[in-house]
């Protein structure tokens, strides 16, 4: 985890927070009427598009820093697929499993998380703020 991984990732998470700030207190107003949503169905799609974004950060953050290795690389995995050592796919998966260490990545979800949750208020109360953030990790 370098201070690029945490500064993007602080960044990134103001400025969804930015975008739906005090989604979770405010009430329900339909897209297309304008008018009360007695439903809610509008908030739940944004709160969903939130929990999404989320998840699909993390990983393309975790695949980007793995991605940007390989050119380095490229000579190395050349001259092993023309020894017939291995394939592309066992080397991503040998290297996405190397570099991809737990307590870094659950560090950086817990402050992306913490983040949103503090500027958009998706859930309330501690035990909703745990559970909403393991269901989406998991």
């Amino acid at each position: 985890m370098t201070k690029i991984h945490i500064i993007q990732l602080v960044v990134v998470a103001l400025m969804i927070g930015i975008v739906f700030f005090n989604l979770g207190n405010r009430s329900p107003i339909h897209p297309e009427t304008g008018e009360p949503d007695p439903d809610g169905q509008s908030d739940i799609r944004n709160k969903t598009s939130v929990l999404f974004r989320s998840c699909v950060f993390q990983l393309t953050n975790t695949i980007a820093s793995i991605i940007a290795v390989f050119p380095i690389e490229r000579a190395l995995i050349v001259r092993e697929r023309h020894n017939n050592m291995y394939d592309i796919g066992p080397y991503f998966l040998g290297k996405l499993c190397s570099e991809f260490t737990i307590p870094d990545s659950l560090c950086l979800c817990i402050l992306d998380y913490s983040i949103i949750q503090w500027l958009i208020c998706i859930m309330g109360g501690e035990s909703w703020f745990y559970f909403i953030f393991f269901v989406t990790r998991a």
